[in-house]
C-alpha cells in the first residue's frame, strides 16, 4: 500500500515537471510581449451545439490560438475573445447581425482602428485567415512606424 502511494506521487511530480517544463523553456526564448494590442480576433462559438459544429469550432479555435501564439513569440499582441452564443445571447446578436454573420462558428478580425480585416461564419479557411492576419500585422507595423 505505501510502495503504490510512493509510486502515484512520484508520478505525480514526474508529470508535473514534464508538463511545466516546456512552458518555462517557451517564456524564456520569447521576446518581450508589446504592451498595445494590435486588433483583436472575436470567436462566436456556441457550447450547446450538435457534435459536427463543436468540431468545427474546435478546429477554429485551435488555429486561432496557434497564430496568436506565434504572433507572441515574434514580440507582438493580439486580444483572443471567444464568446459562446448560449451564454450571451445579446452579444453575439448585436455582434452577427451588425457584421452580417449568419452561423457557428464566427470569426472576426478586427483591426485598432475598427477595420474588419477578415469575417466568415462557419467556412473558415485558414489561410485567407492567416493572410488577413498578415495585412493587420503589416499595416500595424507602417502605423507604429509614423
Amino acid at each position: 500500500m505505501i510502495f503504490l502511494l510512493k509510486r502515484g506521487l512520484i508520478f505525480i511530480s514526474l508529470f508535473a515537471a514534464i508538463t511545466t517544463l516546456p512552458l518555462a523553456a517557451v517564456s524564456k526564448k520569447s521576446k518581450p510581449i508589446i504592451d498595445s494590442s494590435i486588433g483583436k480576433v472575436v470567436l462566436i462559438s456556441r457550447s450547446d451545439a450538435c457534435s459536427c459544429t463543436t468540431k468545427k469550432i474546435e478546429e477554429v479555435k485551435a488555429s486561432i490560438e496557434s497564430s496568436v501564439l506565434n504572433l507572441t513569440k515574434k514580440g507582438q499582441r493580439i486580444d483572443f475573445e471567444v464568446i459562446d452564443y448560449s451564454v450571451d445571447t445579446e452579444k453575439t446578436g448585436q455582434l452577427m447581425k451588425g457584421y452580417g454573420l449568419d452561423f457557428i462558428p464566427c470569426v472576426l478580425l478586427l483591426g485598432n482602428d475598427g477595420k474588419v480585416y477578415y469575417k466568415i461564419s462557419y467556412y473558415f479557411e485558414n489561410k485567407e485567415y492567416l493572410k488577413a492576419l498578415d495585412d493587420l500585422v503589416h499595416d500595424s507595423n507602417n502605423r507604429s512606424k509614423k
